[in-house]
């Protein structure tokens, strides 16, 4: 059996990562990454369907980092065609609050209609491409509970003081130099 994993403080691999798997190997379904050849016994569950089993389990707040800009683009707008809400209606009314202020205080930095969508759900997103008063906008939306799910790079961690139950990393890679 393949070892993905989420661990929690305290415990080893968290079962239900190991059930999202056995789901996995069930429908044959791959996620979001292609499997590579050396690896077709590994399983890689979606996006969605980690969310999902952490929003059940009540573990979240969460951080998906994710080592590219365009890979934290990718996921946030892969949940976009999931029924995914990470927001009551009371968070829903203060998250269009916050987001029509912003808007009113940065005209000059308009936020497209994809990301709207997301962040009214819980969903977003944060790496060094953005600019930085946008960046600070979607930290303080963390900061107030108001975004469940955020895909992020290595940036985030350099810049912010967060605290969580829960990291997810979308890929874990050892690289090894070759000295002559």
């Amino acid at each position: 059996m393949c070892s993905l994993g989420l661990f929690f403080p305290g415990s080893s691999i968290n079962p239900s990562v190991l059930k999202l798997e056995e789901l996995a190997k069930k429908t044959n379904r791959m996620g979001s990454f292609k499997q590579r050849r050396s690896q077709t016994n590994i399983f890689i569950p979606k996006y969605s369907d980690i969310i999902e089993e952490l929003q059940s389990l009540d573990k979240l707040p969460c951080i998906v980092f994710i080592f590219s800009r365009m890979g934290c683009e990718d996921a946030a707008r892969m949940l976009q065609n999931t029924r995914i809400q990470l927001l009551n209606p009371a968070e829903q009314a203060t998250m269009k609050t916050h987001i029509q202020n912003y808007l009113q205080n940065n005209p000059e930095i308009p936020i497209p209609k994809h990301v709207l969508y997301t962040l009214q759900r819980g969903i977003g997103v944060h790496h060094a491409g953005l600019i930085s008063v946008y960046k600070g906008f979607i930290e303080d939306l963390f900061g107030a509970g108001l975004i469940k799910v955020l895909f992020a790079t290595e940036t985030l961690a350099a810049g912010a003081d967060i605290t969580l139950s829960v990291y997810v990393c979308a890929r874990i890679t050892l690289a090894i130099a070759l000295l002559p």
